[in-house]
């Protein structure tokens, strides 16, 4: 149980209420419950509006990376992007990105999870990438357990 936990994201690549990976290079298992984490930034700099990844934040995944993530995920929450997920993946340095493969088990269950900047991310947020939010995810679940 990873309850209340919470980060303040200075700019110094501090992110992750629960767990923060910044270069992923092999196979991470994301399994639990995680509750009420949150995300933000220094109130008292320019930075008070940052804050990404309540849960999981990470900079990169190698091709041959993987995140799998099955769990209970509620009412956790950011400032910024990915309220459960959150992966910046940018190309600095040079040619590191997002390569690697993110599976979310279809028993996961996201309640009550913000992404104060864009709701459209209140569970994965990738940089440059697709977005998922609640509604969504409900929606895939469905139409999976229906086939």
């Amino acid at each position: 149980l990873f309850h209340s936990n919470y980060v303040v994201d200075s700019g110094a690549q501090c992110r992750g209420g629960a767990v923060r990976i910044f270069d992923n290079q092999g196979a991470v298992k994301l399994e639990g419950t995680y509750i009420n984490n949150t995300a933000y930034g220094n109130p008292n700099e320019s930075l008070k509006y940052s804050g990404r990844g309540a849960v999981y934040a990470g900079n990169y995944m190698t091709d041959y990376s993987s995140l799998y993530v099955k769990g209970v995920f509620k009412r956790n929450e950011c400032r910024e992007w990915g309220a459960v997920i959150s992966m910046q993946g940018y190309k600095k340095p040079k040619g590191k990105k997002i390569d690697g493969r993110i599976t979310l088990d279809r028993d996961c269950v996201f309640e009550g999870n913000k992404a104060l900047k864009d709701e459209d991310t209140n569970v994965v947020w990738l940089h440059n990438r697709e977005d998922l939010d609640e509604e969504q995810w409900d929606d895939l679940n469905i139409s999976q357990n229906n086939e």
